[in-house]
């Protein structure tokens, strides 16, 4: 179907069903967010091949070798809603604005605003710039590495419990302050564990506004990528992986 030309209307077809059910799901739960997030997320599986293929680093495999990368766009409620696979690696935030195009288009006009969470490996500061200046998308990530690094908390203010050993506060801070860079001043929610034997905090930086994600919402939008998205990943490696091994033992669907 996809060299027929036929995977972009099927694509669309399951996001316009898919968005739909699962804002619907969303809304009997009490995690209101879910009906305004977006899963993206990618990993990087090898390609057992003897022809010749794009490589790309396979953290599995710890080297460089033939790949396949599988990005995934997935409803608040863990919805797989638009898939793509190509050969070798692409950074995902290069993709990221492409990727939720697409889902615009198929959702069609007058949809709700969109939050999008991604891991920390999409927070470089073209990117943040890029939501910050866009009116109807939102993001929620992690600060992290360079970018995040030696950034002082800004107007920090009280902590609130969280869970059951953490605790949140709210605070800003200011990116993009080397020669040469825009800066960007950005919300950042802030989560520690008082008693922890490490006690780095990790830093939910977002776009969003507070009458959009509460200091908790932020947390917990960010938090459930594992249950929502990630797993699915997990699963989905298990499943290939097992079937690859009955190929090529001769007992499998592929004999």
């Amino acid at each position: 179907l996809k060299w027929l030309g036929a995977d972009d209307a099927l694509w669309s077809c399951h996001a316009q069903l898919w968005l739909s059910v699962s804002a619907r799901w969303s809304a009997g739960s009490s995690d209101a967010w879910r009906q305004l997030a977006l899963y993206v997320d990618a990993t990087n599986d090898p390609w057992w091949t003897q022809r010749f293929a794009t490589c790309g680093k396979v953290s599995r495999t710890g080297r460089v070798q033939p790949s396949l990368q599988r990005v995934v766009v997935s409803a608040g409620p863990g919805v797989p809603i638009l898939g793509e696979v190509i050969s070798g690696h692409r950074h995902l935030g290069q993709e990221l604005t492409q990727l939720l195009d697409q889902v615009d288009r198929s959702a069609g006009p007058g949809q709700v605003r969109r939050i999008t969470v991604v891991d920390a490996e999409c927070c470089y500061l073209e990117l943040l710039h890029g939501f910050a200046g866009h009116p109807a998308r939102d993001i929620v990530t992690v600060l992290k590495g360079a970018l995040g690094q030696g950034k002082e908390l800004l107007l920090p203010g009280p902590w609130q419990p969280f869970r059951e050993r953490d605790q949140l506060r709210e605070g800003q801070v200011v990116l993009g302050t080397r020669p040469g860079q825009q800066e960007l001043t950005l919300r950042v929610v802030e989560m520690a564990r008082p008693d922890s034997r490490r006690p780095q905090p990790t830093r939910f930086v977002t776009t969003a506004a507070v009458e959009t994600l509460s200091t908790r919402d932020v947390a917990e939008a960010y938090l459930h990528r594992w249950p929502y998205q990630e797993d699915l990943f997990r699963r989905g490696r298990v499943s290939c992986t097992a079937i690859f091994a009955q190929v090529v033992s001769g007992s499998g669907p592929g004999t």
